[in-house]
C-alpha cells in the first residue's frame, strides 16, 4: 500500500465574508493582490487570501481554468487536502515558480483544488513564512520582504468592488475570474470553519 500524506487545510472564519461584516466592523479575512510570473516575464495576477491557517498554498481550480496557458512549471500532484470538515480533496495539479506581492518576489509552489468559489487563492502558512509576514491586527497591514526590500501592504478585501452595488450575500474573498461563476462546480464552497 502505497502512502500518501493527507495536508490538513485548516482555517477559522467565515465560509464567505459580506459587505454587511464590513459595515458591523466584523473582523476580515486578509486579502491582497498577488502576481505570478509567467515564462515570458508576464504578470498572472489573482487575489490571494492570506491564511496562516492553512498548511499550503493553493488556486481553485475556476482560476487555473482561466490562468493556466500563461503560467508553465505544472506538475501533477497526488497530493491529498484534508478540509476543516473532514472532506478529503485530492489536489489536480501542482505549480512552482515566483509570486510577487508589490515589488517583492519569493519562489513558491501552490496545489491546485476546486474551493468551491469560496476563495481564488490561498496564501497558506509556508508561503506567508517565506515572505516573513507579520499581521498587524490593530491596523489589519502586513509586513513582507525578500532579500531585496520589505514593505507593508493593506488589507483589500474591499478593492476594487463598489461595495455599496454588491449583493450582501456574494464573497469578497472570491477572485474576480470567479465571480462570473459565483460558486464554481460546486452548490456551496467547501468548509474552511474550524469545528
Amino acid at each position: 500500500c502505497e502512502f500518501i500524506p493527507v495536508v490538513d487545510l485548516y482555517s477559522a472564519g467565515h465560509m464567505t465574508t459580506t459587505k454587511d461584516q464590513l459595515d458591523s466592523k466584523e473582523a476580515v479575512p486578509f486579502t491582497h493582490s498577488i502576481s505570478l510570473e509567467g515564462p515570458q516575464g508576464e504578470a498572472v495576477r489573482v487575489r490571494g487570501l492570506f491564511d496562516d491557517g492553512a498548511m499550503i498554498s493553493a488556486m481553485c481550480t475556476l482560476i487555473y481554468d482561466k490562468v493556466k496557458h500563461r503560467l508553465d512549471n505544472w506538475s501533477q500532484s497526488t497530493q491529498k487536502l484534508r478540509m476543516a470538515n473532514g472532506n478529503i480533496v485530492n489536489s489536480l495539479i501542482k505549480w512552482n515558480g515566483i509570486i510577487n506581492i508589490n515589488g517583492v518576489k519569493m519562489q513558491g509552489e501552490f496545489e491546485v483544488f476546486d474551493s468551491g468559489g469560496g476563495w481564488g487563492f490561498l496564501l497558506g502558512k509556508p508561503m506567508l513564512q517565506a515572505f516573513e509576514a507579520v499581521h498587524d491586527y490593530k491596523t489589519d497591514t502586513i509586513s513582507i520582504s525578500d532579500k531585496k526590500s520589505s514593505i507593508m501592504i493593506e488589507n483589500q478585501i474591499t478593492y476594487p468592488i463598489a461595495l455599496h452595488q454588491i449583493d450582501g450575500s456574494i464573497s469578497l474573498t472570491a477572485d474576480i475570474k470567479q465571480r462570473e461563476i459565483l460558486w464554481g462546480g460546486m452548490e456551496t464552497p467547501p468548509s474552511r470553519q474550524v469545528i
